[in-house]
């Protein structure tokens, strides 16, 4: 099986998260920000990328989260002594919710979407988010002006009034 290398998997992230906004400018930033995704490669130019988010699961005796330094962390009380202490894993699973699910080609810049979610009626409360909206809104407006400044950008070039090649 074909392993993606990191420039391959950021292309194919790059690619359909740029075209999936052209399709839906209004996703929020806390829900890109708070992605994860899956990249797997079909053949040498074909991925699939599915992206999703997690859902918040039912908090243990003790545990909260609190944002610490603009980000969105996991705490656990100890109950003899009081302390705070961040959890990085437990054994707690969380619901993965898709957000998008599309195959990529690399060779032709062809983006086709197989599912897309109805995140329109999502609550960021109900969601393990990564960063507050607030710091998610600028961190994605600092990235996307140093990606508008990079050479050999991937986006799509689209102007006022035109469509986006976007396969169907």
């Amino acid at each position: 099986m074909l392993q993606p290398d990191m420039e391959q998997r950021r292309s194919v992230e790059n690619l359909a998260w740029m075209r999936f906004l052209v399709l839906e400018p209004d996703v929020p930033a806390w829900v890109m920000i708070s992605s994860t995704c899956e990249v797997t490669p079909v053949d040498k130019s074909i991925w699939k990328i599915d992206t999703f988010i997690f859902r918040k699961r039912p908090l243990q005796p003790g545990e909260s989260w609190e944002l610490d330094n603009g980000f969105y962390r996991l705490l656990k009380i100890d109950p003899e002594t009081g302390e705070k202490r961040v959890t990085i894993s437990d054994d707690q699973p969380a619901e993965k919710e898709a957000i998008f699910s599309a195959r990529v080609n690399l060779s032709t810049d062809d983006v086709t979407f197989e599912n897309v979610a109805n995140f329109r009626k999502w609550i960021p409360e109900d969601y393990q988010l990564t960063t507050d909206p607030i710091t998610a809104e600028q961190t994605l407006r600092d990235l996307f002006e140093f990606r508008s400044g990079m050479e050999n950008s991937r986006a799509p070039e689209v102007r006022p009034g035109e469509s986006p090649a976007v396969s169907e």
